[in-house]
């Protein structure tokens, strides 16, 4: 083969390779209208419901940024519409700018809806190919509210309730990513979870307590929350508060994991959760410790985890709901053992529960 036509195939072989990438058809950042946040409330009218996408302010630049007030950083824009996809033909009908949804960081959903609204929604996202189902879903009583909250240390287009929910530092690992929430909607045996976060004031908010979707939505108390993420694993820097003889002492830094194991007699069900967690002591820190002392600090945090234990497992029994996920675990174990639903839930089961706390010397510093 001669140079020339070497040469002229190497250029060929480039000239598809580029083609092959697909550059040649990516839309032009500002071509597109970025979506950080959608949410999504109840109206007056049955089977309508209020969308409301917020976007980046695009004529912010790094050099006006820190002159320009935090409610200019982002602007939203409302559809009332049947579904998510009718309200973003409909915005769409009134952008110059193609929509873009790779960039969604929270789905919010009102607490006033239904759980039919919830599960068309999150099927939605999972069956339309353009979000990215990392995305993080919260419930709100308002969430028109939530999503135009902007907090003045954030960076455009950056949300500081992703942030949040994000953190490590978080004292429990929150359920919601969309994904996750969606698949839960769709597997037996599993009530979905998310955070029900709270606005505060115009410019913050708070993460509250659990919200489970069941046959009815049920928001549960905070001690149930932080009782949940015992019995599943999800505590990671967890505090508290015990009082023994000696005074009242706080523990930081809780973690630990959870052991569980299912038992079958005929029809019933014993579950044997077996909780094992420890923290340092962050106030007192400098009395002296005695061997008393730190038998008494673990017996009194191994009682109150149990205590939060038991009174999610309550909580489950009376709104017949499983956020643990133990009947579709159990079912996982022996798929010829039926999943219960709706008011048969948690028939015939059991718990039997240990709680182990062990009290660290380690420092406060982390």
């Amino acid at each position: 083969m001669s140079r020339a036509r070497r040469i002229a195939n190497i250029v060929l072989l480039g000239l598809l390779l580029v083609g092959a990438s697909g550059c040649w058809d990516q839309i032009p950042v500002e071509w597109r209208a970025v979506i950080t946040a959608i949410g999504v409330d109840p109206t007056r009218h049955p089977g309508i419901d209020r969308y409301t996408f917020v976007f980046p302010n695009v004529s912010l630049t790094t050099g006006t940024l820190p002159t320009t007030p935090t409610n200019q950083e982002f602007y939203s824009i409302t559809a009332n519409a049947p579904s998510l996809m009718m309200a973003l033909r409909a915005v769409q009908a009134r952008q110059s700018r193609m929509l873009y949804l790779g960039q969604l960081r929270i789905l919010a959903l009102s607490t006033r809806l239904p759980v039919s609204v919830w599960q068309r929604t999150l099927n939605a996202t999972a069956d339309s190919g353009r979000f990215v189902l990392t995305l993080w879903t919260v419930a709100t009583p308002v969430a028109a509210n939530l999503v135009r909250i902007v907090s003045p240390t954030q960076m455009v287009p950056e949300f500081a309730l992703y942030r949040a929910l994000n953190s490590q530092s978080q004292p429990i690992i929150w359920p919601g990513r969309a994904w996750k929430v969606w698949v839960d909607t769709v597997t037996p045996g599993i009530s979905p979870s998310v955070a029900d976060v709270l606005p505060v004031g115009s410019d913050s908010f708070r993460l509250g307590p659990l919200y489970v979707l069941g046959a009815k939505p049920s928001i549960w108390s905070p001690e149930a929350t932080r009782g949940w993420a015992y019995l599943t694993g999800r505590v990671r820097r967890e505090g508290m508060r015990v009082a023994i003889p000696q005074g009242r002492f706080t523990l930081s830094f809780i973690r630990g994991k959870t052991s569980l194991s299912f038992h079958r007699v005929g029809s019933s069900v014993r579950v044997d959760s077996r909780l094992s967690y420890a923290g340092v002591i962050t106030t007192n820190a400098a009395m002296a410790h005695s061997e008393a002392m730190n038998d008494a600090l673990q017996r009194a945090a191994a009682r109150k985890i149990l205590r939060e234990a038991l009174i999610a497992w309550r909580t489950a029994l009376a709104t017949h709901t499983d956020p643990m996920g133990w009947h579709r675990d159990l079912h996982w174990t022996d798929s010829r053992i039926p999943i219960a639903a709706g008011a048969s839930l948690w028939r015939g089961w059991s718990l039997t529960l240990s709680v182990h706390f062990a009290v660290h010397d380690e420092g406060a510093l982390e």
